[in-house]
């Protein structure tokens, strides 16, 4: 086992919030294939995934808003 890993009572590592920041931007893009999404889906805590998804949304609508305010300003 390497340093940040635990362990689940089944034996399986859990995945880093970092990890789960990197599968919701690739659901967001829609470039994740449906067997990995299933791995990684196994491995991960449900609430890193809601959090994640509230942040990467939060990023979303923020670039969109500066986009237009540059877009306006000009």
């Amino acid at each position: 086992m390497t340093i940040g890993e635990t362990t689940q009572a089944e034996g399986k590592t859990k995945i880093s919030f970092l990890r789960s920041m990197q599968m919701v931007t690739w659901a967001f893009l829609g470039l994740r294939s449906r067997s990995a999404a299933k791995d990684d889906m196994s491995q991960t805590n449900p609430i890193a995934i809601v959090v994640a998804g509230i942040i990467g949304a939060g990023l979303f609508i923020f670039a969109c808003i500066s986009v237009v305010n540059l877009v306006l300003s000009k």
